[in-house]
């Protein structure tokens, strides 16, 4: 063998070794992922928050399971095509998924804070 194709056959076994731990890691957290999300429809028990921001931060939080299922199709799909660097990209989609969602979640508790604003008391002033 020459040497290229040992760095070949290297990046093929660790690109599965990778592949495989992503899928087993991904389908573990895919069921507390959904739990998280249908417990965010408890936002609206919060008495400042509008309607429009209480829906996005519903559709932030589903983003996170929904963004597991096509990352994981990829992932394999550009494995067997060889493409390494774009399996590598869809390995780690749901946690740059994660973080924008949560970057996303406060900032838009962070502005419905701004514009609504509660007094001491609780109550809107």
């Amino acid at each position: 063998m020459q040497k290229n194709d040992l760095i070949k056959d290297k990046q093929r076994v660790l690109s599965q070794y990778l592949a495989i731990a992503a899928t087993v890691i991904y389908v573990l957290m895919f069921p507390l992922l959904l739990g998280i999300s249908f417990s965010s429809l408890m936002v609206f028990d919060k008495p400042n928050l509008s309607t429009l921001f209480g829906l996005m931060i519903i559709l932030a939080f589903f983003c996170m399971p929904l963004s597991i299922f096509p990352s994981i199709i990829f992932i394999w799909s550009n494995y067997s095509k060889r493409k390494y660097k774009k399996m590598y990209f869809y390995c780690f989609l749901p946690v740059l998924t994660f973080a924008l969602c949560m970057l996303v979640i406060m900032g838009l508790a962070e502005i419905n804070d701004i514009f609504f604003p509660l007094n001491s008391k609780g109550n809107f002033d």
